[in-house]
């Protein structure tokens, strides 16, 4: 008889996990009802060797891809906004969907959909991780009747802070491959190339140049200590993030972070477009202002920041302004306190978060490929500069042998 892995909740409201043998997933479903428990996942057990194993089921609940997310959000809207049922959608979109992960996370959504469950709380019980504001959206649509407007400003919310991403991640991959070629042919020129030369200079019995002397001196100190300094820096590495998993290091450490001139005005923006975007997109669908504040801040992973926003949160909980929370803190922009205060006062806060959101958003893309026309010269004149020590190092020995034979 087939066994199923199932998550249900018992009497007392709390989730329960396990497995059951049935004869089918709707024979373990009707099974864990006669138990007085409400089944939210249900799937069939499948055996799996050592090699097989999926270690992220193992050990976290893994999150939804983010080009699923879109299409999955994209298409629901557009269904939904047909007046097609929600649950004869998700069964629409499961059987089209191309890829596993799509098909059976809807698939297991339609399910529990089907026996009643709201569709919010069947996103929260799902295999995949929901990011908590969407799930917050759906929710508020829910109540609101506008599950079709939620659904497509969610999926226009989602693509621009994708495409927002792939700008940044694409900007970065060419000065990271600069500075990976760069740093590679240093050490093979040190490492392999140097030593052959001086062994030439070594065999002449010649006073060498200080620059050369200096230069194998570097080549032999890399040779000798080059493995035990990379395992020293991957043990530091190591280290640094273990003492970051203690709340006050990491609270220091992203303190430090936000002082430093150019990387914290960085960090700044990049959150601050986060958290508008969030806090708008909430306030939009319906979900209350504190609740909305309290789920945005959980997307932040400057501890220093959100701890400064939990505070603000708590500050408007017990009746100020929004804008006077964030100029209390002391830290945030003044374009951002004037943008919020404009929404408060015209009713429009949501729209002004976003705007707000998309000028930071602009204005980080800027910034970084700006920073990039600078470093990447920067690197490429670096670069030359240590090629140029190295040639030179080796061909001094070679102008004063040439200069004794003269």
């Amino acid at each position: 008889m087939p066994q199923f892995t199932y998550k249900a909740y018992n009497q007392q409201g709390k989730q329960v996990k396990g497995s059951i043998e049935a004869e089918s997933v709707k024979a373990a479903r009707q099974q864990l009802r006669d138990d007085l428990m409400f089944p939210t996942d249900v799937v069939e057990s499948k055996e799996k060797s050592i090699m097989h194993l999926d270690i992220g089921d193992l050990f976290f609940k893994r999150t939804m891809p983010i080009q699923d997310l879109i299409l999955l959000t994209r298409q629901l809207g557009t269904l939904v906004a047909a007046g097609v049922p929600l649950e004869r959608s998700l069964n629409m979109i499961s059987q089209q969907a191309d890829n596993a992960i799509m098909r059976d996370t809807v698939s297991a959504i339609r399910t529990s959909v089907s026996e009643g469950m709201s569709f919010s709380k069947a996103l929260r019980s799902s295999s995949r991780k929901f990011p908590n504001e969407f799930i917050a959206s759906i929710e508020a649509g829910e109540e609101s009747g506008n599950m079709d407007k939620v659904l497509e400003r969610l999926a226009d919310d989602i693509e621009e802070g994708n495409r927002t991403r792939q700008a940044l991640t694409s900007a970065m991959v060419y000065p990271a491959v600069m500075v990976f070629v760069a740093i590679a042919i240093i050490v093979l020129l040190m490492v392999y190339v140097v030593p052959q030369v001086t062994e030439v200079f070594a065999s002449q019995n010649q006073d060498l140049p200080q620059l050369t002397k200096f230069l194998i001196g570097t080549s032999d100190f890399l040779r000798n200590y080059g493995l035990i300094i990379l395992l020293a820096l991957l043990v530091f590495v190591v280290a640094f993030n273990y003492a970051l998993r203690k709340k006050e290091n990491r609270l220091a450490f992203d303190k430090f972070l936000m002082r430093v001139p150019v990387i914290g005005r960085w960090i700044m923006m990049s959150i601050i477009s986060r958290w508008a975007r969030s806090l708008g997109l909430l306030i939009a669908g319906g979900v209350p202002t504190i609740k909305a504040m309290q789920i945005s801040v959980g997307n932040i992973s400057n501890t220093y920041i959100a701890g400064l926003l939990h505070e603000v949160n708590k500050n408007v909980s017990e009746g100020m302004n929004i804008n006077k929370a964030l100029k209390k803190a002391k830290v945030f922009p003044n374009f951002l306190v004037y943008m919020v205060d404009t929404g408060e006062q015209s009713g429009n806060l949501d729209q002004m978060l976003v705007k707000c959101a998309e000028y930071y958003s602009q204005i980080l893309q800027t910034a970084t490929q700006s920073m990039l026309k600078i470093f990447e010269p920067l690197l490429i004149l670096a670069m030359g500069g240590i090629v140029l020590v190295i040639v030179l190092a080796i061909l001094m020995p070679i102008f004063q042998i040439n200069q004794l034979v003269l």
